[in-house]
């Protein structure tokens, strides 16, 4: 009986010792990282409709392009979701550098390293599918399926 208790003992434990509060994809250097997306207004500078998700995976509100989000999560995402957006969406970095499509209205992917002050921002004309904005659009697709309010794509 006492060789039973042990044994459940040690499998709760290494049970608890084996969750993770974040993702795998989560590196001490990307603590920091906000990653933003929605509907901007070119013309008069200003944010149409944009949400932020944190490393965390809790998703906010977006105010403006210079990350101020509310305070209250509005969702939260899983770290499967997350690892895949982050990842493709840090793919996409390395390879297309800029995205800078004018536009009246442009859809945009924003990602912002607050600890170092990295930033890059992913513009582009929804109404055009052009190859040039196809990785960021994919990104975008993810986000999308976490946006409490979904974006017509």
């Amino acid at each position: 009986m006492k060789n039973s208790f042990v044994l459940i003992f040690l499998i709760v434990l290494m049970g608890c010792g084996s969750s993770k509060n974040e993702a795998n994809c989560v590196s001490e250097a990307r603590k920091k990282v906000l990653i933003s997306w929605g509907d901007y207004d070119m013309k008069q500078n200003k944010l149409i409709k944009g949400y932020a998700i944190t490393t965390d995976k809790q998703v906010y509100q977006l105010y403006n392009l210079s990350d101020s989000i509310g305070i209250i999560p509005l969702y939260k995402t899983t770290d499967s979701v997350y690892c895949e957006m982050s990842g493709l969406l840090w793919n996409t970095i390395l390879e297309v550098q800029k995205l800078n499509v004018p536009a009246d209205t442009v859809r945009f992917v924003r990602y912002a390293n607050l600890a170092t002050g990295y930033q890059l921002n992913g513009f582009w004309n929804n109404r055009l599918k052009a190859i040039g904005s196809k990785e960021y659009r994919e990104v975008f697709s993810i986000l999308n399926t976490i946006s409490p309010i979904k974006f017509e794509e």
